[in-house]
């Protein structure tokens, strides 16, 4: 590797609640963060660079009630005048000299508190409709360690249901000392196909020889598949089920059903509810293995 003399400054500037624009933060060690920590206020729009001319960030950010802009390298991403909370970050390095560092990032997001670092996508959160309120950002030598885990840099979900059943499941794991679950899109499929099953046929064969017995009751017991990497929770009953916040509380009457989500090798989680008729489904899955390559 190269040896540099110094690492380029980061020169950064946050729009935050109540505040306005900040003003311009720079450390010439490359370590910089914006916004605040507890003090409850949204991040609503930065504007990042650095110091060398062969060295530029790109970035844009997941904002309220739009979603993701547009990415931009030098320019302002969020919003400003409009009240609305960036909910996650996406960073990355451009430029001649991006080979040869390494930018990595945090924020610190309501209730959750700071997430784990990252040099590639999302950090925050989707779908749960929680504010930034800090960005932490780290430029360093190609190859260096990172300053901390990257474990769980964001917090995803694919629909709004299923960011309120994760935020109620990672509350009761973090008042448990149980790290936090994320979503997988392919976990998220799962849920929706499984939980359509369920008016249809409790006890059948899949397409694909898996035998999936269901026992009629309140709330089924959960099982597992693929070598315990795969765990399911059925619930079914009031229509009120389908909604996540019912169907969490009915799962959690049952302490076997706890257990299971404070399981410590679990890292993703799914939720999907269906209303039919005068009947409400509710699937949760949770997995611990390192890809979900397992067909449905």
């Amino acid at each position: 590797l190269p040896v540099f003399a110094e690492v380029p400054t980061i020169n950064c500037r946050a729009h935050v609640q109540d505040v306005g624009w900040t003003d311009v933060a720079s450390d010439p060690s490359g370590h910089t963060v914006l916004g605040t920590v507890g003090q409850s206020k949204r991040i609503e729009a930065i504007q990042l660079s650095t110091s060398d001319p062969n060295l530029q960030i790109t970035y844009n950010t997941h904002v309220q009630d739009i979603g993701w802009m547009q990415p931009t390298t030098g320019g302002v991403s969020g919003t400003e005048g409009q009240a609305k909370k960036i909910e996650a970050f996406n960073i990355s390095l451009a430029g001649a000299n991006a080979q040869n560092y390494d930018l990595y990032y945090r924020t610190h997001v309501e209730d959750y508190g700071w997430l784990d670092w990252t040099t590639s996508g999302s950090a925050g959160t989707t779908n749960h409709n929680f504010r930034c309120e800090a960005l932490e950002l780290k430029l360093q030598e190609k190859g260096q360690p990172a300053p901390g885990s990257t474990e769980i840099p964001a917090v995803e979900a694919f629909t709004r249901e299923e960011g309120i059943h994760m935020h109620l499941v990672n509350m009761l794991r973090l008042r448990n000392g149980r790290g936090l679950l994320t979503g997988n899109q392919f976990l998220h499929q799962t849920a929706d196909y499984r939980v359509m099953d369920l008016p249809l046929r409790f006890s059948h064969y899949r397409p694909n020889g898996a035998y999936y017995d269901s026992i009629v009751k309140y709330v089924f017991p959960g099982y597992r598949l693929n070598a315990g990497g795969f765990t399911e929770t059925i619930t079914f009953g009031a229509p009120r089920l389908a909604d996540p916040v019912e169907s969490f509380n009915v799962v959690n009457i049952y302490p076997h059903e706890a257990v299971r989500q404070l399981e410590g090798g679990a890292k993703y989680f799914a939720w999907s509810g269906l209303l039919n008729g005068t009947m409400g489904y509710s699937v949760q899955l949770f997995s611990g293995l390192d890809s979900i390559d397992f067909a449905y």
